[in-house]
Order: C-alpha cells, then sequence, then structure tokens
C-alpha cells in the first residue's frame, strides 16, 4: 500500500513520509542487518552536517545516544 501510494505521489490517510525506507519491516538478520546500517547511516550524517569530522564512515559506528562536539574527530574502531 505504501509503495503504491508513493508511485501515485499520494498520501495514505494522514501517513506521509519522506523516505519509504525508513518504513521497511525486519523479518530475518538480514534485513536487521540492513536497517542498523541505514540507522547508522543516519546518525552519521546528522553529526557531520553538524560539523563533526567521520574519517571512514563506511567502518564507524556511533550510537544514537552518544553527543558529540562540532569539532570533534572520529576514527574507525581499530582491531
Amino acid at each position: 500500500m505504501i509503495e503504491l501510494s508513493k508511485r501515485a505521489k499520494k498520501t495514505v490517510g494522514i501517513l506521509s513520509w519522506k523516505n519509504h525506507e525508513d518504513l521497511r519491516g525486519v523479518n530475518d538478520l538480514w534485513e536487521l542487518a540492513q536497517a542498523s546500517q541505514r540507522m547508522n547511516e543516519k546518525v552519521i550524517k546528522k553529526w557531520a552536517i553538524f560539523g563533526v569530522k567521520v574519517i571512514d564512515p563506511v567502518n564507524t559506528r556511533i550510537d544514537v545516544s552518544v553527543e558529540l562536539a562540532e569539532g570533534v574527530t572520529i576514527h574507525p574502531e581499530s582491531s
């Protein structure tokens, strides 16, 4: 239903969502990993726009509860 309304550029009832990817379900571990990656990308983008330098966004994880200051540099996790 949501995908059909997106193609028709209409809303379903009062529901209107900018990014339909945010509404995807999680049915298995692969989809959970994908959802986790999308959430991490959003968190990193938010901080980058705020002024945090992320050296390697692909290999960096930032929890949603983390508070950072403008000008901070984040390096990826190292083994």
